[in-house]
């Protein structure tokens, strides 16, 4: 790549599968309890989803003219298929471990996927994706038009904030459109400033990134951080800065980067191992407390930096049992992760 030449240059976009990679880590160390690290998860809560919004974003095409009904059919097929099909296979696997009746569980199970609550990010993503859709649709590709109503959404995420979770996290999406559409003119932003006024872009962001949060914890002694499936905030407008500040940093700084493919190959099955990578690692969990020790606890590991450690080391082995899984999924039933199967060459 040349001094001055562009990531948009490439047929395909390997750092932002890579971006979705580091995104996906992110969520998964959180989920599975690092939150004895409490600076990681501060900073994290402000790029793990984000990250992921503005990626969809960054890949929307308004120029391939659809019908609404074609986007939906299309859409529905790449996400809300693997919403449907993901969430009642955990709601199975919850079964085996469920404290009441099966009537119970199936009313549980029913309130968990009809709420939102499981796989929640799913319908957030559709909904964003289809906002992005209408709104560019009705203003006819008009930027100035765009970024108003991403700018008006930003402000109704204020005033949607209820600090607990509400059906199909919506006031979810008014956040998360604004990052979506962020992500779009990234691609224009990458293409059009040349390298180095990029990296002192991509440096002041980061900056701005790592400051914010510090001062926060500074001033207030509490630490700084968001969460868009329980609406909560600290300093909406404030927290928010720090979001966006984040991800155009990593965007420009992972444009410019190579990455093994094992890292590219993790983002593009991101689907796969948000669905699965907690009922794994509880399993893992469970055969090596019941037959190695019973200091295998979560809850006694993320105690400690030492047993983080430990638990980080089980989580890797636990992405890379899931590897092969994933393959196989990919291969004989691609549809429940949104993909297609792939036509066997003649």
């Amino acid at each position: 790549m040349g001094e001055n030449s562009t990531p948009l240059q490439k047929p395909r976009y390997d750092w932002l599968d890579a971006i979705k990679a580091v995104a996906m880590a992110f969520v998964i160390f959180v989920h599975l309890g690092l939150n004895g690290f409490t600076t990681f998860v501060m900073y994290t809560s402000f790029l793990k989803l984000p990250l992921f919004f503005a990626a969809s974003g960054f890949v929307f095409n308004p120029k391939k003219k659809m019908s609404i009904k074609q986007f939906l059919i299309t859409r529905s097929k790449r996400i809300l298929v693997p919403f449907l099909c993901l969430s009642i296979i955990l709601c199975i696997f919850d079964l085996f471990t469920y404290d009441g009746t099966l009537v119970e569980w199936a009313k549980h199970s029913l309130d968990l996927i009809c709420m939102g609550e499981i796989m929640w990010f799913f319908p957030t993503l559709f909904l964003c994706n289809f906002l992005m859709f209408i709104i560019f649709k009705i203003t006819k590709e008009n930027d100035a038009l765009v970024i108003i109503s991403a700018v008006i959404s930003l402000v109704l995420g204020y005033f949607c904030i209820t600090g607990k979770h509400i059906f199909m996290t919506v006031n979810a999406v008014f956040v998360a459109y604004p990052m979506c559409v962020f992500g779009y003119y990234l691609k224009s932003l990458l293409a059009l400033i040349k390298k180095n006024y990029l990296i002192i872009i991509a440096t002041i962001s980061m900056i701005i990134f790592i400051a914010l949060p510090a001062i926060y914890k500074y001033r207030t002694g509490k630490f700084n951080y968001i969460n868009l499936f329980s609406s909560l905030y600290c300093s909406y407008f404030y927290d928010m800065l720090v979001a966006f500040s984040g991800v155009l940093a990593f965007f420009i700084f992972f444009s410019f980067m190579k990455f093994p493919k094992f890292v590219v190959k993790f983002g593009q099955n991101t689907i796969f191992y948000y669905a699965f990578h907690i009922p794994a690692c509880k399993l893992i969990m469970f055969l090596l407390a019941t037959f190695v020790s019973p200091k295998f606890d979560a809850s006694l590991l993320s105690a400690s930096r030492k047993g983080i450690l430990i638990y980080s080391a089980v989580t890797l082995f636990t992405l890379i049992v899931l590897a092969p899984i994933c393959t196989l999924v990919n291969k004989y039933i691609p549809f429940i992760v949104g993909s297609k199967k792939k036509k066997l060459k003649q």
